[in-house]
């Protein structure tokens, strides 16, 4: 049996004063109805309503779009965390991209608006999980696996679709594993 530490950052989805995305996009701004409505679909309105509502309570706040200071923070912060689970005895780590948090952020054409290098083209928005990836991969080592969670489809018309999920899982990031977090549409 192997014990794993699942390393993962909110992005828009964290608590806390200052909450950082790769927009300045907050929840309220994104078409959440279709997924609701496929999510909850068994609820009555006013129970869809509460849960809608709740959300938006739970993180009223714009996020901070993230400077590439922030996000060379993040990148280290990550390998970091890495490096004191191996020295803490942990087998693995695996980095969670998946279920709308920072990293699937990056990767969401609907939720990162960027114009530079982390954002547009898939291509760009790759970019910060590859790095993220390889910054912990050279953190630990070779003898340390490294594992990634991703979203296999946002499950959102104009999110990250599942053919992009694809080429992004084989990208030259190169993890020791990957788990995929998806379902039925």
């Amino acid at each position: 049996m192997a014990a794993v530490l699942q390393i993962n950052h909110g992005g828009h989805f964290a608590k806390g004063r200052n909450t950082l995305s790769p927009s300045s996009v907050s929840l309220s701004d994104l078409n959440l109805g279709g997924l609701y409505k496929t999510a909850l679909k068994s609820l009555d309105f006013q129970q869809q309503w509460a849960v809608l509502s709740e959300a938006i309570q739970q993180h009223p706040k714009r996020p901070k779009k993230m400077n590439e200071d922030d996000i060379k923070h993040i990148i280290s912060a990550y390998a970091k965390a890495a490096v004191h689970a191996k020295k803490a005895g942990f087998d693995m780590v695996e980095i969670h991209g998946a279920t709308g948090y920072l990293i699937v952020q990056f990767l969401s054409p609907r939720i990162n608006n960027r114009k530079d290098k982390y954002g547009g083209d898939l291509e760009n928005r790759m970019r910060f999980p590859l790095e993220l990836v390889q910054a912990v991969k050279d953190a630990v080592g070779n003898d340390f696996p490294v594992g990634y969670r991703f979203l296999a489809d946002e499950w959102m018309d104009d999110g990250f679709p599942l053919d992009e999920a694809n080429i992004f899982a084989s990208s030259k990031g190169n993890p020791s594993s990957i788990h995929s977090s998806a379902r039925k549409r």
